[in-house]
């Protein structure tokens, strides 16, 4: 019964993940998008600084929708939602470091080609199933 349930909310989180990663690459989308209009710096930090406003989006998105319907926590009291607040800011800002430090890395390297229009694309999709694993991992075991 326990492994189904496993099942069960593992399979919840993968779909949640999958939206809060849409979230994610239209935000980094739109940002690289404003960030070129602007005439910021130059690609690869125009790749950086829409890579991590766009993760602070979908943390934002990701925690609300991880409390409410992967791992149930029903409680919205501060005694409750603060410490897992805190603790789930804390492993994605851990996970999202290795998202800030590998996608513009990777982009350095060659794999800045657009996709979608979007510099730096590919490199966000090849992070992505690391992230999406690790996330997973604290969010079972550390978070809620």
């Amino acid at each position: 019964m326990k492994s189904a349930q496993n099942i069960k909310q593992a399979a919840v989180y993968l779909f949640y993940s999958v939206l809060t990663t849409v979230v994610n690459w239209i935000a980094y989308s739109l940002f690289m998008t404003a960030l070129k209009k602007i005439g910021a710096a130059g690609e690869n930090a125009n790749i950086f600084t829409a890579n991590t406003l766009s993760w602070i989006v979908a943390v934002a998105f990701s925690f609300i929708v991880n409390k409410i319907r992967v791992f149930r926590s029903e409680s919205w009291e501060i005694k409750t939602v603060f410490p897992e607040l805190a603790k789930f800011f804390s492993t994605r800002f851990a996970v999202g470091l290795v998202e800030i430090i590998l996608v513009p890395s990777l982009a350095a390297i060659g794999l800045n080609r657009p996709l979608f229009g979007t510099e730096g694309m590919v490199s966000k999709i090849i992070v992505t199933p690391i992230l999406i694993i690790l996330n997973y991992l604290c969010g079972k075991f550390l978070v809620f």
